[in-house]
């Protein structure tokens, strides 16, 4: 195994936990493949949206669409305490988009 990626489904949104690939094999696209394959799962599902919380690379996420989102609304769809998310630390990005 090289790469991996763990989401979770809540109602209509897809939350996407974490993205990791092997360094040795980092810069051959294979978590943007594996992104790509959590999204169209996703949308397989019955998901409209999808979320992610990352610190590290906001862009990557953005290539895929993923826009700053204001933090209420990612407690609300995906049901995450408030506290939860600010043990993220002041430098966490939360990022969305619909799912089309």
């Amino acid at each position: 195994m090289v790469g991996c990626a763990y989401g979770e489904q809540y109602g209509s949104t897809f939350a996407i936990h974490t993205v990791a690939v092997l360094s040795e094999f980092r810069g051959r696209r294979l978590a943007t493949y594996i992104v790509s394959a959590l999204l169209m799962r996703a949308r397989a599902s019955g998901c409209v949206s999808a979320t992610v919380l990352t610190n590290e690379h906001p862009g990557f996420f953005a290539r895929h669409g993923f826009t700053l989102t204001p933090v209420d609304s990612l407690v609300r769809e995906t049901q995450l305490s408030l506290s939860f998310l600010l043990s993220f630390g002041a430098r966490t990005h939360y990022m969305a988009r619909q799912l089309n």
